[in-house]
């Protein structure tokens, strides 16, 4: 493991900053944090330091940057980027900054002092993506996004209308979990946002973003050919769009199904009847010919949760195990529910269950 440094002061002279330019070389084969007391310059001569830095945090909303305009300035190895509610001098300052570091692979970007227009995030050699954007879906009117070689994206906060994401052709992995919003066409935003990730393999949906695809106008996402893993959450009666999901992904091996705790939303009936269509009248092709692994969390016995499992084993032909995790069922409740699992029949042989 490459070594970590670790540096906070309170000064801000001309010995200080000859003292940052020491502290890189020192330590420019590991990982340095900044952490500032007080608001800091970060001085654009740095960036002319510090050559084999692989990983670089700044932490904080006392941090100034302001990173130079030459390409021959920057951290050429820097791997590894962290930028904590960091401030920028410039409306380019952002943009810049990326271009310093020609081979950048992770970014993390935790955002709220961004009030420029336009955020752009251009990086070719970019693999690992983790956006935190709470608080800060009005500072900035689009987002722009083009990483060709993006692997993994992870965001976090508010949608807004106009989200370029560009080419993502190498994308395994997706996790979106949105900030709740009252403002008209929400529902169709994070619809446009969607769209741009039918590229991947694996995609994590929160109970948030699943409510307001169901306000959406018309529900007109692409098909996810290459989706194997979804985990979808649902945090009330908001089944419908499960369906619509799965008919767009035709190979679809691994479904883990995570239903919220409201304790207030009872809808046992309209759930059982929308539950009884998509078996019935409008199967999804991937149950019988692709699924091989269900994950139900937060099943809590009712009757709709118990005719979704009895159809899932009854159609899912090459189905190998099925995990029910519980929530809040007392031990005889439990008991019955497991004996009433046990005895439904199964279209696969070889599907174990378990229940926990």
């Amino acid at each position: 493991m490459a070594p970590r440094a670790t540096l906070k002061l309170k000064t801000k002279t001309a010995s200080f900053y000859l003292l940052i330019c020491d502290f890189f070389n020192l330590a420019t084969a590991g990982t340095i944090a900044f952490s500032f007391p007080e608001l800091f310059n970060f001085p654009s001569a740095l960036f002319n330091y510090a050559k084999t830095l692989v990983v670089l945090n700044l932490m904080g909303n006392n941090v100034f940057v302001n990173p130079p305009s030459s390409v021959l300035l920057g951290f050429p190895s820097l791997k590894t980027l962290h930028l904590d509610k960091v401030w920028y001098a410039k409306p380019d300052s952002f943009s810049r900054f990326l271009s310093c570091c020609p081979v950048l692979q992770d970014l993390t970007l935790h955002l709220q002092t961004y009030t420029y227009d336009v955020l752009k995030i251009i990086v070719p050699t970019l693999k690992r993506l983790y956006l935190d954007f709470n608080n800060t879906a009005y500072q900035y009117n689009k987002l722009e996004i083009n990483a060709p070689a993006l692997e993994y994206l992870c965001f976090s906060g508010y949608v807004i209308e106009n989200v370029l994401l560009g080419i993502l052709s190498n994308l395994v992995e997706a996790v979106i979990e949105v900030d709740y919003d009252e403002i008209k066409d929400y529902g169709n935003m994070i619809m446009d946002f969607i769209k741009q990730l039918s590229n991947v393999k694996s995609l994590h949906l929160d109970s948030t973003l699943t409510q307001f695809l169901c306000k959406a106008t018309k529900f007109d996402l692409p098909m996810f050919h290459n989706l194997a893993f979804l985990n979808f959450h649902v945090g009330a009666c908001l089944w419908h769009v499960l369906p619509h999901l799965l008919h767009l992904a035709p190979n679809l091996a691994v479904l883990v199904f995570e239903k919220e705790e409201t304790g207030f939303y009872v809808c046992d009936e309209e759930d059982t009847s929308i539950i009884e269509r998509m078996f019935n009248e409008d199967f999804p092709i991937c149950i019988s010919s692709h699924l091989k692994t269900f994950h139900f969390i937060g099943f809590e016995g009712s009757t709709y949760e118990l005719k979704f499992v009895g159809h899932i084993l009854k159609t899912a032909r090459f189905l190998k195990s099925m995990t029910i995790s519980s929530a809040n069922i007392h031990s005889e409740e439990k008991f019955r529910v497991v004996k009433e699992l046990l005895m439904l029949p199964r279209e696969s042989r070889t599907c174990q269950i378990a229940f926990s």
